[in-house]
């Protein structure tokens, strides 16, 4: 419970061919898939030293019985615990176990944010950056954001990371982003930020360093944690041999991984599925066999 992979850039597309500024296009839609990420709510997350009540809430929560997570965390809740308060919230936001109420659900993360519950102070920020039951507030976002992050939330880079990438609040600064993003994604294990941070990396011209091998090196972070859109564009760098040596065995094994994604969007899978034909064709049988075997022991990171 409780990652230059440049989309506008119309001179490395001419240079690539048509099929090569497809990609670029599609590269594009995939970065700003990624950026929009955030808006999913994560997972709640155990407190640093969480009390009976609340592993109580915990244990139904793990069992699948919802009803009785969300009675316990409400009681404890009541009761003043910050945790439970969050925990709470989080049931009544996703309308887990109880009816969704977004306003009741605000007015819980508020209290736990207000004893200092990183991820109370992370989801206030979230409903606030996003306008959910408020209007948008850029400033309180990022404060609330700042303290979670500080309290240990790794999400919380990510949400500053995203807005430091699109200027919410702030002048852009993707250099900043990139950190933010890649600590969310090493300390958090969020695949998302880690591949937000290698498409954004590709594409700032002030980055102090070869931003193909730094892109290529955080995509394969991010495709080693199952994420599919990453699997795409490390291949793309791969075959390309953008950041590195031109790789085709392996750009296939991420392209056959990426087509088999059970959870991957619609688009990404047939993107990849695209790909691998016009790879194959490029390959001999014994490379083409190889990339198979190696996606077929594939396992995640």
């Amino acid at each position: 419970m409780f990652r230059r992979m440049d989309g506008a850039g119309a001179q490395g597309a001419r240079a690539a061919g048509d099929g090569e500024a497809t990609m670029a296009f599609r590269l594009a839609w995939i970065a700003a898939t990624a950026l929009s990420l955030a808006a999913g709510l994560p997972a709640l997350a155990e407190p640093p030293d969480p009390s009976a009540q609340w592993i109580r809430g915990a244990e139904a929560y793990e069992a699948g019985d919802l009803e009785t997570a969300a009675a316990a965390f409400a009681e404890c809740a009541h009761a003043g615990d910050a945790a439970c308060q969050s925990a709470y919230g989080h049931m009544l936001f996703t309308g887990e176990g109880v009816d969704e109420d977004e306003e009741e659900a605000l007015a819980w993360f508020r209290l736990a944010a207000g004893q200092h519950d990183a991820y109370g102070q992370f989801q206030v920020g979230f409903m606030h950056r996003h306008g959910i039951v408020v209007e948008k507030d850029y400033v309180l976002a990022i404060e609330m954001f700042e303290r979670a992050a500080k309290g240990g939330y790794a999400p919380a880079h990510a949400e500053l990371g995203y807005m430091h990438a699109q200027g919410e609040g702030m002048p852009v600064n993707r250099g900043r982003a990139v950190t933010l993003l890649t600590r969310a994604g090493v300390e958090g294990g969020i695949p998302s930020a880690l591949f937000s941070a290698g498409i954004l990396v590709r594409q700032d011209n002030d980055y102090p360093g070869d931003t193909a091998a730094v892109a290529l090196e955080l995509l394969g972070m991010a495709a080693g944690m199952d994420f599919a859109p990453a699997m795409v564009a490390l291949a793309t760098m791969l075959q390309s041999g953008d950041g590195g040596d031109v790789d085709r065995v392996e750009a296939l094994k991420w392209h056959l991984l990426a087509s088999r994604h059970r959870d991957g969007e619609a688009a990404i899978r047939g993107l990849a599925q695209a790909w691998i034909p016009r790879l194959d064709a490029t390959m001999s049988p014994a490379e083409r066999a190889e990339a198979r075997a190696r996606a077929d022991a594939w396992k995640p990171d």
